[in-house]
């Protein structure tokens, strides 16, 4: 059971590279399913999510995507109990003072507050395309215990930075799944 949300890097109107970053989810029907298309027009890239997720707020200018529908969101917390966010980021969208130009660079300021609990890297091959990935995991949100859990990638294509992060609470039975589909990257 695997989604797939691929983000291109759009350079005079023409698609000049794709990075395909595979999320398994229980939401995702074994028979497949449909990809909904998001355009962020400010940050020239597309990105592709399960129709069965909920686009969140769709005039932002990033992709922001979460496996419950608006009802079922708590206050304070947002996340109900098994469900899931994934967003995905351009570094032009962090202003502090300027955009970071480098992943470690990015790190280090998401990390200055909190560091994570555990950092890896690795490497993920698509065809000709080879993108090399620092994965952040940990605690987040300033939410009381159970907390929330995090699993942040940040990569570079075409010489553009991205983030993505996958957030869902803490002993989460799929986070492993998550975690393994998102390293497999093979679809």
């Amino acid at each position: 059971m695997t989604v797939s949300t691929v983000a291109w890097l759009r350079t005079g109107g023409r698609i000049s590279r794709m990075v395909c970053i595979a999320l398994s989810a229980w939401i995702w029907p074994a028979s497949g399913g449909t990809l909904e298309k998001f355009l962020s027009e400010a940050y020239g890239y597309t990105a592709r999510y399960p129709s069965d997720w909920y686009l969140v707020q769709p005039s932002l200018e990033n992709l922001s995507i979460e496996n419950f529908p608006p009802s079922e969101t708590v206050t304070g917390v947002r996340l109900p109990t098994g469900g899931a966010s994934i967003n995905l980021l351009a570094s032009e969208t962090i202003r502090r003072p300027t955009p970071p130009h480098t992943v470690p660079a990015w790190i280090s300021i998401d990390s200055r507050h909190t560091p994570p609990e555990a950092t890896s890297t690795f490497e993920l091959e698509k065809r000709d395309l080879r993108v090399s990935v620092t994965e952040l995991t940990g605690d987040c949100c300033d939410v009381a215990p159970p907390f929330q859990t995090y699993v942040a990638w940040y990569f570079s294509v075409g010489g553009r930075l991205f983030k993505a992060t996958l957030l869902c609470w803490k002993g989460d039975p799929n986070l492993d799944k998550l975690r393994e589909t998102l390293k497999a990257m093979r679809h």
